[in-house]
C-alpha cells in the first residue's frame, strides 16, 4: 500500500503538478487510516487472546471464598489466641 501511495504521489507530481497538494493530502489520510486500522486490529487480537487465555485458566470459586469469609466473620473469636496477651511471660 505504501509503495502504491508513493507511486501515485510520484505520478501525480509528474503528470499533474497542480494537484500535488490534494493528492498528498489524500495519500496522508489513507496512510493515517491504515495505521489506525492496524492499531485497532492489534487491540482486538490482544483482547481475543486474553479472553481465550482466561477461558483456559481454572475457574476461581468466588462464592466459596465469599462464604468462607462470612463464616469466619460470624465465628466467635477465641480469647487466648494472639501474639501478645496480658500474661505472655
Amino acid at each position: 500500500i505504501l509503495i502504491l501511495a508513493n507511486g501515485v504521489l510520484w505520478v501525480s507530481s509528474t503528470l499533474l503538478p497542480g494537484l500535488r497538494n490534494e493528492v498528498s493530502f489524500v495519500a496522508n489520510a489513507v496512510v493515517g487510516l491504515m495505521a489506525l486500522a492496524m492499531f485497532v486490529t492489534l487491540v482486538v487480537r490482544i483482547g481475543r487472546n486474553l479472553h481465550k487465555l482466561s477461558k483456559e485458566e481454572p475457574r476461581k470459586r468466588w462464592r466459596d471464598r465469599h462464604k468462607r469469609a462470612e463464616e469466619e466473620a460470624a465465628r466467635p473469636k477465641e480469647q487466648g489466641s494472639g501474639d501478645g496477651g496480658a500474661g505472655g511471660g
